[in-house]
């Protein structure tokens, strides 16, 4: 095990950039899961370039409305969302299940007596 741990410090120099530490992520969040691994796995990567597209593109020509709808319908808000959602604790983790709970409650409420809502 302490070999393990050894290993997993090893500094990574890439070139002639500084060496920085490898800390494991079992250390920088507190657990070990194949969720949280996946997450920054660099599948991931190709869909947050498409968010930073649509994103740059809705900035330069898209009304507010339609950017709204179309960068909350991708897919790396909700995952990062979730991840915070399940792994961090405290007052972020609080607000953010709040805010789904209020969103689900009046969107349900202004959905009903045709509001708009969105």
């Amino acid at each position: 095990q302490q070999q393990q741990q050894q290993q997993e410090r090893k500094v990574a120099a890439v070139g002639a950039a500084a060496a920085v530490p490898a800390v494991p992520l079992q250390e920088q969040w507190g657990c070990n899961c194949a969720s949280r691994r996946a997450f920054y796995s660099p599948g991931v990567a190709v869909f947050v370039v498409h968010w930073l597209l649509l994103t740059l593109v809705c900035l330069a020509v898209v009304h507010i409305q339609v950017a709204t709808r179309l960068l909350s319908s991708c897919v790396p808000l909700y995952w990062f969302a979730a991840l915070l959602m399940v792994h961090k604790d405290g007052v972020l983790r609080w607000l953010l299940w709040w805010y789904c709970f209020a969103f689900m409650g009046v969107g349900a409420v202004f959905f009903t007596n045709f509001y708009p809502w969105t």
